[in-house]
């Protein structure tokens, strides 16, 4: 069997595809964003430094680039993302205050980019195993890019727009973890079923 196929609405699983591995992997990227977007704060020190979350799904990338290839070529820029945040979170540590603010836009665009492209090959992934989460992870892309792109911009610092935006965030939160734990889901029945006599 090349393809897969469609019964009902659960795929039939391609044969000799590790789904393990892959819902291994797709469930670090989903802790990975945990470290991203929550903050634990025991004084100065988060306790889920962004660093962290860079390097679990940087860590990822290998396993699902078995059968998505270019996800890989996100790992520099997760490296890079990771040492940047690590810089940020130690120099908060140490009540060090940091900004250059060229390295800042650079990291903001290398961040829009990794984002936006690491759902585009989750989605690449759901649409290779012919997987119903594709065009959840495609739209959420959309909605990651739109927030960070106003997230960037310093003019927005009035009460109302930050409440805005702190809503939008939580929503684009809940769609990103959504996502993540559905196609993690399928991949997870996908793998029961490879079992099966």
């Amino acid at each position: 069997m090349d393809n897969e196929t469609f019964v009902g609405e659960i795929a039939t699983p391609v044969q000799n595809i590790n789904y393990e591995k892959l819902r291994s992997a797709v469930k670090a990227i989903g802790f990975g964003y945990a470290f991203l977007y929550l903050n634990l704060n025991l004084g100065r020190v988060n306790l889920l430094p962004n660093w962290v979350g860079y390097v679990l799904i940087q860590e990822a990338c290998d396993d699902i680039g078995e059968q998505e290839p270019s996800i890989v070529l996100l790992k520099p820029l997760a490296a890079l993302l990771a040492g940047y945040e690590g810089v940020l979170w130690l120099c908060k540590l140490l009540d060090v205050s940091l900004s250059i603010p060229a390295v800042e836009v650079v990291i903001s665009v290398a961040s829009l980019y990794f984002h936006y492209q690491l759902m585009t090959n989750l989605g690449d992934l759901a649409d290779h195993l012919h997987l119903e989460e594709r065009d959840r992870l495609y739209s959420t892309r959309i909605w990651q890019a739109a927030l960070t792109t106003l997230l960037g911009v310093p003019v927005l610092k009035n009460l109302c727009v930050q409440t805005g935006l702190l809503v939008a965030t939580f929503i684009v939160l809940v769609r990103v973890v959504v996502g993540i734990i559905y196609l993690e889901g399928s991949l997870r029945e996908c793998a029961q079923q490879s079992k099966l006599p």
